[in-house]
């Protein structure tokens, strides 16, 4: 039986693949409209709830919601796009 060893730092392809992802991931919030833009790039970098999004950009917290929801599937079909 083979057992496998975590290793304890990241190999140097998966930086590279993981930076990448990063760098496609920001080209497409950077093409989203503005008003999604925002949301999508503080939920997604900074990691703040749809509240905290909703105070730092002067809205209510559905509109945060809905335009993040709004805003995932032009997300999706701009990754797709690029990796085909």
């Amino acid at each position: 039986m083979l057992t496998f060893l975590p290793v304890p730092h990241p190999l140097p392809e998966d930086i590279a693949e993981r930076h990448d992802l990063q760098e496609r991931l920001l080209k497409a919030i950077k093409g989203l409209p503005p008003r999604f833009r925002s949301v999508v790039f503080l939920r997604y970098s900074a990691q703040l709830t749809f509240p905290e999004i909703g105070k730092a950009l002067g809205m209510p917290e559905a509109t945060a919601k809905t335009y993040f929801s709004r805003a995932k599937p032009l997300l999706r079909a701009s990754l797709v796009s690029k990796c085909n």
